[in-house]
């Protein structure tokens, strides 16, 4: 499993631009000495439906994640430009971003809202309105589109599209798909006293983790993980800091019930570290937890068990 939420979430499934069309040059009709005012073009209502329909069959391509299918809407020369302003042109790069996107995300879904739809030409439509998404039933912040649609062989197709942010990311927002984290957690049969203390910070903008390990010769050791979200990427992150001296980062991605984190680090003499925990919430309390694909010092360790973690309740 990759990571992504990058996430929220990740760029995002599309985007919108900015396009000025010409102005129609309004014809003077002459008659009797007297100058006629330019006609009216009255909103095509046949065209408008069938950008409609588009637009709701688009959104539900991306929505299944169905690469054929979206990239049917896309002209073979289509330029894209996300919120960040990273272009992709060509019918084929954007094939190869899709692809990537739905691989990547978890179970969100778009709808697109089309505000004012104008034709300034047979087979040229700009369409601007907004974009309204969810992640795991969560409202994530909207954006503004704004679309160049052109039409071949009798077929509406998307020629330029551009995205704008109208509303702040909020950490807190994102970082509520990973809120069931937050409480008091014992590890159950365990030998040793495992406790997992989450909790929200001040601003609720980031999670914060502590887990003490206390053995039975009486040593203990405590370790720290901060839980965040990266806007660039569209993903939950996390901070790793070990007891001894060690640390580590990680990247989260959500696949059916489970969390995927895939930690990249330094143990406490140096040597690199990876790795990739698996957190599969088991009801409101409790989760499971277990790590694979360890790597230390570019040499392989096996396996943990599946570690059970069950709420403290107070």
């Amino acid at each position: 499993m990759t990571t992504t939420w990058k996430a929220a979430v990740l760029c995002v499934l599309f985007c919108a631009i900015l396009f000025s069309p010409s102005q129609a040059r309004g014809q003077i009709e002459k008659s009797a000495g007297k100058t006629k005012s330019p006609p009216v073009t009255k909103p095509d209502a046949r065209n408008s439906g069938e950008i409609d329909m588009l637009l709701f069959e688009f959104g539900n391509a991306i929505n299944a994640g169905n690469v054929n299918r979206t990239m049917s809407f896309w002209s073979d020369d289509a330029l894209f430009v996300d919120q960040s302003g990273e272009e992709t042109r060509s019918r084929s790069a954007l094939e190869s971003r899709f692809a990537k996107l739905f691989e990547e995300r978890g179970r969100d879904s778009l709808t697109l809202h089309a505000e004012r739809t104008t034709f300034p030409a047979d087979n040229v439509a700009l369409v601007v309105g907004e974009i309204s998404r969810k992640k795991e039933g969560i409202e994530l912040p909207a954006s503004r589109f704004t679309m160049v649609l052109i039409k071949q062989n009798g077929t509406w197709l998307i020629n330029e599209a551009t995205e704008t942010v109208i509303q702040e990311k909020k950490p807190s927002d994102q970082l509520k798909l990973v809120s069931w984290l937050v409480g008091d957690w014992k590890v159950a049969d365990s030998t040793n006293s495992v406790r997992l203390d989450v909790k929200w910070s001040e601003n609720r903008n980031l999670l914060l983790s502590k887990s003490i390990t206390e053995k039975n010769d009486g040593s203990k050791s405590v370790d720290y993980q901060i839980i965040g979200f990266d806007p660039r990427t569209n993903n939950i992150v996390s901070w790793h800091f070990a007891s001894n001296g060690g640390f580590g980062y990680g990247k989260w991605t959500k696949n059916g019930e489970e969390w995927s984190v895939d930690y990249a680090g330094v143990d406490q003499n140096g040597a690199n570290t990876s790795a990739r925990n698996i957190f599969t919430p088991k009801g409101s309390d409790g989760f499971t937890w277990h790590s694979v694909d360890q790597i230390a010092d570019e040499k392989p360790i096996p396996d943990t068990a599946i570690v059970t973690l069950e709420r403290i309740k107070k």
